[in-house]
């Protein structure tokens, strides 16, 4: 049956946080085997009635499903607009979709409220803002929305409620002073007839001070409007039960000062709750006079959310009432408590992700960041509690009971930025399942509204240049558009006049200019456009790419690098030949910066560009080699320094197999093991699985003896480490690291086979590469549906089972002779498969 799955807008599902001009329209759809996309037609209006009266494509014959832009009317703040989308099929099926979107606050003059806080009362808590509404009893509500940018983190609250009651550390991280989120709630739904209370929580965040802009509109279905901001008289502040909050210290909450609420954690935002200075409330909040100055602009990617509880796996008792739980897994995110006692009785957590030799939660690689909540008992019944503005990264936490107090349940919460995952990989190779598993997990611990280093101590930066390798796994396995957009901009607003960007972004650490490893400022918009049919971002920041490339080659000397600073980061330096010279890496990275500079204008058919950055490539290459290449051997000879030329083009086709030769009889001298760090690895398993060599690449990953990632998998890893040593010994050793986790690439794209080229994958192709692992299902949800394969090998045949998206096309070919296609007699390596299921049998690898 042919029919539209889904509608989105700006890449989402019926979004009321639209400001674009003309926002972009993508849809998936689902039809048998064959089915193709022969025209669309959009009609966007201002009731459900009124079809078309904002915007009319007419019908337009194209196959193309993503980013269609709207070119109607120009479209006001707050205005709801209504789609319908009709698509025709090749069988002259049609399908319909209704859907709708909202604009919100386009302009800064939109805002009429003002920042308001308290900095001068209840430190180190967080603080509440309420308000009392004298809405109109006589009118029909048509729709009702708050925008709030509360900050650092905040909460919004209606009549004892929290609205998206899955949503914390909200809103996301940026640099302040140019770019503040804000967040649009629906809250129909919680507003009642009479005697509203609207309430927000602040916390500290990242900002290190706690403030709130608010707007709210209710629509009434005579056409009138009511309004409301922030500091617009009636509001009334105090302090909370949460007296302590920090994002690296933990958060402390004091369940005695519920009494403040009739012993109800959410009456304070409730009409029947009295606001009073007598009740140590303070009438009109201070007006910040010295506030972040960023454009405010609405929150796009997705909430975090807790997405999911682990149970303990085991427990260890120990005297003075402490007890350490293990929940099996490596998380971010906090513990949920049920406990039970006398008033003033504490239940203290202290978070960690190893044990010391007594089995005790080991802090050693926290630092400074205590990481460590308290909760303290107002007495009575069972009391649940888990903290909300902070979070941990952790598998094992140390509960301290104090006073006469039970604990009577404890449960991990997984906490991230909640980002759809779209892949799916399994083999019948338990260690490499496990890898899969690790760096999935590994990413979402460390995706909170930027891509951080690591989750539990005094750190979690946005590293560009972990990004570098990190980009290649994450497209894979999540729809990660957004905050791809989101962190380009962020790079962007780090970056100065000279076209230097930052090591960080948001900016809070490190250096201006990065290091030269962090091409993934270009990585990530290349991404973009391939994975997501992302255009926009690839041209609305060209010249930001352009002037860091230029900056650049501005630092080098025929094009050989100044400088570098953390090169290629941690290496194996227990192995010999390890350490690469990071000057020739900074060079090699100079060049992969040409190469995606050359690729982004060929995406924006540049062609002065083009030319331009293929002459800068061509003297590049010749640069490189005359330098750094003699007799085989790259600079010093490191799997780093043999890799990276042999993947990015730099080498000679006719000394590329004797670098080859090198590069593999350097793992083999290293028993099976990569002297790599975190950028040079995955250039090594990419050039072994396209040169022949995917067996090598999965005898290197499973191979149990230290370093390596089998390893860790032997010693009980459930994420991906910073480091290779099981042991804790140094306060720089994070055992939750995304940067060496894109092994998971070469599992998608080279044992699955998925390669994907041109603007919202245009190009498709299926090409496996066959190993001892007989075994493979992989998929990944794109955006033209679902693309999948099944690989069986038996003793006489292979079997693939192949689901192609509706309206695409796929090549697959085979490392060994094809000789059935869907029951028909073939011979042949190469195949094009149409949009349904294929069953594919080819012949053994002998």
């Amino acid at each position: 049956m042919f029919k539209i799955l889904e509608l989105r807008v700006e890449n989402q599902i019926e979004p009321i946080n639209i400001i674009e001009e003309c926002p972009r329209f993508s849809w998936v759809l689902q039809g048998d085997s064959n089915s193709t996309q022969k025209s669309y037609h959009i009609l966007v209006s201002t009731t459900a009635e009124h079809l078309g009266d904002l915007y009319n494509s007419q019908i337009v014959e194209s196959k193309r499903n993503f980013n269609i832009s709207y070119a109607g009317k120009a479209l006001d703040s707050r205005q709801v607009c209504f789609i319908k989308l009709e698509v025709t099929s090749n069988n002259n099926e049609v399908a319909r979709y209704f859907s709708k979107f909202e604009i919100a606050l386009k302009k800064q003059s939109d805002w009429h409220g003002r920042f308001i806080a308290m900095p001068v009362n209840y430190a180190g808590g967080t603080i509440y803002f309420r308000k009392e509404l004298q809405i109109p009893k006589d009118k029909v509500i048509e729709r009702a929305r708050v925008y709030l940018c509360g900050i650092g983190y905040s909460e919004l609250y209606l009549n004892g409620k929290k609205v998206d009651e899955n949503k914390y550390l909200n809103p996301g991280q940026t640099d302040y002073d140019q770019t503040l989120l804000y967040d649009c709630y629906k809250i129909d739904d919680y507003l009642v007839k009479e005697h509203n209370v609207i309430g927000v929580e602040v916390g500290y965040g990242w900002l290190g001070n706690r403030m709130m802009l608010l707007q709210m509109y209710i629509d009434f279905t005579d056409g009138t409007v009511f309004e409301d901001y922030s500091f617009n008289n009636q509001w009334w502040t105090t302090g909370t039960p949460v007296i302590y909050n920090s994002v690296f210290g933990g958060e402390t909450y004091d369940a005695r000062e519920e009494k403040r609420f009739n012993n109800k954690p959410l009456n304070w935002s409730k009409y029947e709750t009295e606001a009073s200075w007598e009740k140590k409330w303070m009438y009109l909040p201070i007006l910040i006079k010295s506030f972040p100055k960023g454009k405010l602009v609405p929150q796009k990617i997705p909430p975090i959310r807790i997405n999911k509880e682990y149970e303990v796996i085991k427990s260890y008792k120990h005297p003075h009432n402490i007890t350490t739980y293990d929940i099996g897994q490596n998380i971010s995110g906090w513990v949920k408590i049920v406990v039970k006692g006398q008033r003033g009785s504490k239940v203290i957590i202290k978070y960690a992700e190893r044990l010391d030799k007594n089995n005790y939660a080991n802090q050693l690689n926290l630092r400074t960041a205590s990481s460590t909540d308290t909760y303290i008992l107002k007495g009575g019944l069972k009391e649940v509690w888990h903290p909300r503005f902070t979070y941990h990264g952790f598998q094992y936490v140390d509960v301290i009971l104090e006073g006469d107090v039970t604990l009577l349940e404890i449960k991990g919460q997984h906490v991230y930025t909640a980002s759809e995952v779209i892949g799916s990989f399994e083999t019948n190779n338990e260690i490499i399942n496990k890898l899969h598993k690790m760096s999935v997990i590994t990413e979402q611990n460390n995706e909170h509204s930027i891509f951080t280093d690591c989750p539990q101590r005094d750190e979690r930066f946005g590293w560009i240049n972990d990004l570098t390798a990190r980009a290649f796994q994450t497209v894979n396995n999540f729809n990660i558009d957004l905050l791809f957009a989101k962190v380009i901009n962020d790079i962007v607003e780090t970056q100065n006049e000279s076209g230097a960007i930052a090591d960080t972004a948001p900016f809070q650490t490190a250096e201006i200019p990065a290091d030269c490893t962090c091409a993934s400022f270009l990585l990530l918009p290349l991404k973009s456009y391939v994975h997501y049919g992302n255009e926009e971002i690839v041209s609305k920041y060209y010249a930001n790419y352009k002037a860091w490339v230029e900056y650049l080659l501005s630092r080098s000397t025929n094009y050989i690098m100044d400088y570098y600073y953390y090169g290629d980061w941690v290496t194996t330096h227990m192995l010999p030949n390890n350490e690469s010279d990071n000057h020739y890496i900074s060079t090699i990275m100079l060049y992969w910066h040409l190469l995606a500079m050359q690729e982004i204008a060929v995406c924006l058919n540049n062609e002065s560009d083009i030319k331009k950055y293929d002459e800068h490539l061509r003297k590049a290459k010749q640069a490189i080699n005359d330098k750094y290449y003699k007799e085989g051997i790259y600079s010093n000879g490191t799997q780093t320094a043999l890799a990276m030329p042999l993947n990015l083009g730099l080498v000679a086709p006719e000394n590329y197999q004797i670098v080859l030769n090198n590069l593999v009889e350097e793992i083999k001298k290293q028993h099976y093991h990569l002297t790599c760090g975190n950028q040079g690895y995955r250039h090594v398993f990419e050039v072994l699985a396209k040169n022949g060599y995917a067996e090598l690449v999965i005898k290197v990953l499973t191979n149990k003896e230290y370093p390596g990632w089998g390893y860790m998998v032997e010693q009980g890893g459930t994420t991906v480490w910073e480091r290779w040593e099981a042991e804790m010994t140094l306060i720089m050793h994070s055992f939750d690291h995304c940067m060496f986790g894109s092994y998971d690439q070469i599992f998608y794209e080279y044992l699955g086979g998925f390669h994907f080229k041109g603007l919202g994958m245009e190009t498709i192709i299926i090409e496996p590469k066959l190993t001892s692992i007989s075994k493979i299902k992989a998929s990944i949800k794109t955006i033209h549906g679902l693309l999948s394969i099944d690989i069986a090998q038996k003793e006489k045949e292979i079997f693939y089972i192949i689901m192609v998206p509706i309206s695409k096309e796929v090549t697959f070919i085979s490392e060994t002779d094809i000789f059935e296609v869907d029951e028909k007699k073939i011979k042949t390596r190469s195949v094009l498969l149409k949009s349904g299921k294929h069953i594919i049998k080819a012949e053994v690898k002998l």
